[in-house]
């Protein structure tokens, strides 16, 4: 699922439906298309079709919307893509299947839950065969990006010289920090005649009807997150325009924590349902430049037609299987290896320029105001109304009143961004 700049996984690990219990009976029993076959004499469409099978149906299919029902609540789902047997059995049998199920689940769901759409795979058990070849055939993509250096070479994996920093005082520390942030934010302003090309391509990208995909383990992955997040607020970009992908997935309430080796897995499987495309632009954040997420990330997209970036400190020029490089500038770190310092620092610096940049070339921001922001509460209601009045020469009543007639929709009150307008 994107929900608002995010590709967004419930947990870490999902919870196998089959094995809860719902009564005295396990999912796997409710849900079983052989057992259900078995009724029929072992044919699935007879025991959907047949009118003597009606009540043993209803059964059946009562059983599978409460596991829909269930996955709603647990996982706080948009859409379930129903395949496999059952569905060819559904469509031989003359059966709507999504109707069927759909029509149970609202009387299984607590207040505040919507019931998730339905969707039939087409093909039924051939998606699932499908999806197993395309797995297989984008991991050998994948493979062919792993990084095969070694970790010892990389300047994020060695220490900035000077004393221990255990020796100094707490100030000391301090100015030493700062001092080593500063030294990379200038060694940064290298990389603008890089960042303002790729913030070109990432409006282009948008303009076409594309997205910004922010691909990323860890730190990196958290910041580009963070930056995706924002943009529909900030500048009224569709939520489904800059999606995040996060080793291990982001939680709904928050943004959790790596584990378990997760920048070494493959990104093939969430870039199989993003489908990323010619109109898309996918940007890997990985300061080592080593991450296998990051890279396998890149390299399936790229050979899928989209444009390529990765953003990193990783020391000399590598194939990164990618259309264009931003080097972060940030060097050797204070404590090596800890890249959620210079390295996160310089990183969030990049984003900020490469969306915002994206978004002035999109006419989102005019005269140094972001006109495209969302008001959604009252503080930004109250800053949309400042801008209108400023740039429309408005009294703040009138600017309310306006806005209040538009549902404070600031960059339609305005006019055309580029209209000149206003």
């Amino acid at each position: 699922m994107v929900r608002p700049g995010r590709s967004w996984k419930p947990q870490r690990r999902l919870v196998f439906l089959g094995s809860a219990w719902a009564g005295d009976r396990a999912f796997d029993d409710w849900a079983s298309a052989v057992r259900a076959a078995g009724r029929a004499g072992g044919d699935l469409a007879a025991f959907l079709a047949a009118p003597q099978h009606a009540a043993e149906r209803d059964v059946y299919l009562d059983g599978l919307a409460r596991i829909l029902a269930t996955a709603g609540v647990l996982h706080h789902l948009d859409e379930v893509v129903l395949g496999g047997g059952l569905v060819d059995a559904a469509e031989e049998a003359g059966e709507d299947l999504a109707a069927a199920l759909g029509a149970r689940l609202p009387g299984l769901l607590p207040p505040g839950f919507d019931a998730p759409r339905l969707t039939l795979a087409e093909g039924g058990n051939r998606i699932l065969l499908r999806g197993t070849l395309a797995l297989a055939a984008s991991n050998v993509i994948a493979e062919g990006a792993r990084y095969e250096g070694g970790a010892r070479t990389l300047p994020t994996e060695s220490i900035a010289g000077g004393s221990a920093l255990e020796n100094l005082t707490p100030e000391e520390i301090a100015l030493r920090l700062l001092e080593a942030e500063e030294r990379a934010a200038r060694d940064l302003l290298a990389e603008a005649p890089a960042l303002g090309r790729v913030a070109a391509r990432m409006a282009a990208a948008l303009e076409a009807g594309g997205r910004v995909i922010y691909v990323g383990a860890g730190t990196s992955g958290r910041i580009g997150a963070l930056d995706a997040v924002e943009i529909p607020c900030t500048f009224g970009m569709g939520e489904d325009r800059f999606v995040a992908v996060v080793a291990g997935g982001v939680a709904d309430a928050a943004i959790s924590i790596e584990s378990d080796g997760e920048e070494d897995f493959s990104a093939a499987p969430d870039l199989i349902l993003l489908q990323p495309g010619p109109r898309d632009a996918v940007i890997g954040i990985s300061a080592s430049s080593t991450a296998f997420f990051v890279r396998s990330a890149l390299a399936f997209a790229r050979r899928r037609g989209a444009w390529t970036v990765m953003i990193h400190e990783g020391g000399e020029a590598r194939d990164f299987c990618c259309d264009d490089v931003i080097r972060l500038h940030s060097g050797q770190e204070c404590v090596a290896g800890s890249t959620r310092m210079k390295a996160g620092t310089a990183t969030k610096k990049v984003l900020n320029v490469l969306s915002t940049t994206a978004m002035i070339r999109l006419g989102k921001v005019r005269r140094g105001r972001m006109v495209g922001m969302v008001a959604s509460n009252e503080k930004l209601r109250r800053r949309a109304a400042g801008i209108l009045a400023d740039m429309a020469g408005l009294e703040m009543e009138e600017a309310e009143r306006r806005l209040a007639a538009t549902g404070y929709r600031l960059q339609e009150v305005l006019g055309d961004a580029r209209s000149g307008e206003a």
